[in-house]
């Protein structure tokens, strides 16, 4: 984890020192998480978020898509007569959705897996009934 002094957290975080440390006072864990090496006290770069309202936004609205997508899946999973309810329960040796760093064409993730695959197919060969279920 990443540290800063005082100075250059006031100005990453664009909040005076008594926002800083009310913040810390009502925050005890997060507090914790600081630290003072040479009597100097070290804050955490990570923490720069708790202080701007349009990270903090980026960040809910991420775990808002997550919540939506789980609730989609639960939505198609409680129709037994559903496509996505029928390969949930197959015999898959992996179930998964795979999300790239960088964006990448529909053509471009398939190869990805695909390679995949064939790598641990060739690396493993019959020692392993592998079946794959992906999506990207």
């Amino acid at each position: 984890m990443k540290y800063e002094n005082l100075k250059k957290f006031i100005i990453s975080t664009k909040a005076s020192k008594s926002t800083i440390y009310r913040f810390y006072k009502k925050n005890e864990d997060l507090f914790s998480e600081t630290k003072i090496p040479n009597g100097k006290r070290l804050f955490p770069v990570d923490h720069a978020r708790y202080f701007d309202s349009e990270i903090m936004f980026d960040e809910n609205k991420i775990l808002r898509q997550e919540n939506q997508s789980m609730r989609n899946l639960i939505d198609c999973l409680a129709d037994k007569e559903s496509l996505q309810h029928t390969f949930w329960h197959m015999d898959w040796s992996f179930f998964f959705t795979v999300a790239y760093k960088l964006e990448r064409n529909k053509t471009s993730c398939f190869k990805q897996m695909h390679g995949l695959y064939d790598y641990l197919n060739e690396k493993y060969q019959d020692s392993t009934e592998l079946r794959l279920f992906f999506t990207t």
